[in-house]
């Protein structure tokens, strides 16, 4: 597998997260100081992208990364709230934390997930023995933001990763998460999980027997409702909310969707045929939506207009993130297009090696140049997990 070009981008990447590490744990970047790299937290320890990164670093079995990776996760407990969630956010000395506005969900699902992967692979009893009382409290938590007896997590408008965009209600990106921690820790109610996922975000199969249906009475009001709006997709549709969903396809989320194993046989099929038609990873992989919400379109919400991000195939707004790309690699290669994986990994090489291995954070989903903060932490460590993946001494 490792051409010259791959063995340069892995290099590369552990040099970076090397780079991005700090004494708390990973940054999400180390930029230049201006108003508005201070102003966004660029240079802070983030729930999500490092616990991201700790997959990365214990992947690549360096053991100043797995060190890291142990005080990441450890300096986000120790922000954790009493309630139990874990921050979407802390600086490098611990003296600021922030749980963005309505609070953001994903960042306690990646670290929950990050735990149990740095339990497995680094042998360390002694960490995940000090966390276990803040696992458990992280649990809960994540249970009380279930919706009646769905098992399926409810969240706020901006609620996770993508900030900026319209999501609200059942998210299949936060679900998928949820279903993918519940089987790594073995937790009950991980079927209903999977059988709400199966009936919320992809409506448009009759589903008698199904026991979400059984306990959800409600729900069938909303699929005959969502039907009638959208009639049918090629993917999981990417929200749910009070008669109301998303059109577009979150293409991170049915990522996630199909690396778990979560859609059947024929919706596996008609998701991968839908990516492949919609190009979603040309140029670079990979675009996380098929294509952008209009300002015409219902969809569109003002918080989109948010620093003037999300301008169509910019930033959530169906730009090209090459973090994700990662996940697109290991996706392909869980699901037995080996092949493709390999040849999607050099792509994702050579998105890295943009403006001399600048590692750019996001770029446009239509032209391919280069967006955002360069020396994203979380390119790297994704690069470094799709590698060991691929080379199959690292597991998800």
């Amino acid at each position: 597998m490792p051409s010259d070009l791959i063995k340069q981008a892995y290099k590369k990447s552990i040099e970076l997260l090397i780079r991005n590490s700090s004494s708390s744990g990973f940054l999400a970047a180390r930029p230049k100081r201006t108003k508005l790299n201070v102003l966004l937290h660029y240079d802070w320890i983030f729930g999500r992208d490092a616990s991201i990164c700790s997959l990365g670093a214990i992947a690549s079995g360096q053991k100043e990364l797995i060190k890291t990776a142990r005080r990441t996760l450890i300096t986000l407990a120790r922000q954790q709230t009493k309630s139990g969630q874990i921050p979407n956010a802390v600086n490098e000395n611990e003296t600021k934390v922030e749980y963005y506005y309505l609070s953001s969900v994903d960042a306690t699902l990646w670290w929950l997930i990050a735990i149990k992967y740095y339990q497995k692979y680094s042998r360390d009893k002694k960490t995940y023995k000090l966390l276990e009382p803040r696992v458990n409290r992280a649990l809960k938590w994540l249970n009380s933001q279930t919706g009646g007896e769905t098992n399926l997590l409810v969240q706020s408008q901006a609620g996770d990763w993508a900030d900026l965009m319209p999501v609200h209600g059942h998210a299949l990106y936060s679900n998928a998460l949820w279903y993918w921690l519940q089987d790594l820790y073995k937790l009950k109610g991980r079927d209903m999980t999977m059988a709400g996922i199966r009936a919320v975000f992809y409506p448009f199969k009759r589903q008698t027997g199904s026991i979400f249906y059984k306990k959800n009475f409600l729900y069938p009001r909303l699929r005959d409702f969502i039907r009638k709006r959208i009639k049918t997709t090629d993917y999981y549709l990417s929200y749910v909310s009070t008669y109301t969903a998303g059109r577009h396809c979150d293409v991170y989320g049915n990522i996630l969707a199909l690396m778990l194993g979560l859609p059947d046989a024929k919706l596996k099929k008609k998701i991968l045929n839908y990516f492949l038609k919609q190009k979603i990873s040309v140029p670079y992989p990979v675009r996380v939506l098929d294509n952008p919400i209009l300002k015409s379109e219902r969809e569109w919400n003002e918080v989109m207009e948010h620093y003037d991000k999300n301008r169509p195939w910019h930033y959530h707004n169906a730009g090209i993130w090459p973090y994700v790309g990662g996940f697109w690699v290991i996706m392909l290669y869980k699901i037995g297009q080996k092949k493709i994986a390999k040849i999607e990994l050099g792509k994702l090489a050579l998105v890295n090696k943009v403006n001399n291995w600048q590692f750019n954070e996001w770029f446009n989903g239509q032209t391919g140049q280069s967006q955002g903060m360069p020396g994203q932490s979380w390119n790297a460590a994704m690069f470094i997990l799709a590698y060991h993946c691929l080379k199959g001494d690292f597991k998800l």
